[in-house]
């Protein structure tokens, strides 16, 4: 199983000297507030649904430099999890939620993800996508976009510029997922 997220954090510490990346590293409030809201968008999912979700909040943090990661994750209408109504807003606010196997095993995803695209030795597996949706019915408003990746049930669409990301594939994430201690 894997182990806290701050145990994580610190073993991908060790692989700074790669770092192109502008973003301040967040801190483990700000992880926490990803996590809670990851969790609530895709728990149950595949570990690859997990990081392409955590991928996609990369990059929409990315292109909103002047904004904190838990920032972009808790603009309105951004992530439905936490849109008012939404049952799974109840769930991912509680407050036991972080001691809970479901909710860690996304919080290490989460903090492998955003720390290693911060340190800059993670690739993006979602080719710099910004949105998402899980299952075969098209959201109102993904409109007529193109998907650029599937991942799992996921789709993975760009509505705004295409990032600097470099592609990774599914297996080598799926290998570093499993590497975790």
């Amino acid at each position: 199983m894997l182990r806290s997220v701050a145990m994580i954090a610190c073993a991908l510490a060790l692989s700074s000297e790669c770092s192109s990346a502008e973003l301040k590293e967040p801190t483990p409030s700000e992880l926490e507030t990803v996590a809670r809201v990851v969790w609530g968008e895709v728990r149950g999912q595949s570990d690859m649904e997990v990081a392409a979700v955590c991928h996609i909040v990369f990059n929409r943090w990315q292109w909103k430099r002047s904004a904190g990661v838990a920032k972009v994750v808790t603009a309105a209408k951004q992530f439905s999890a936490l849109n008012p109504g939404d049952p799974n807003r109840v769930k991912l606010l509680a407050p036991g939620l972080t001691k809970r196997r479901s909710f860690q095993r996304v919080a290490a995803i989460c903090a492998l993800s955003i720390k290693g695209r911060v340190e800059g030795f993670f690739d993006d597996p979602t080719d710099g996508c910004d949105h998402y949706w899980h299952g075969a019915k098209v959201p109102y408003w993904a409109g007529k976009v193109r998907r650029v990746r599937s991942i799992g049930a996921g789709s993975c669409v760009r509505l705004r510029r295409k990032s600097q990301a470099r592609i990774v594939s599914p297996d080598q994430i799926g290998a570093l997922i499993r590497a975790l201690p």
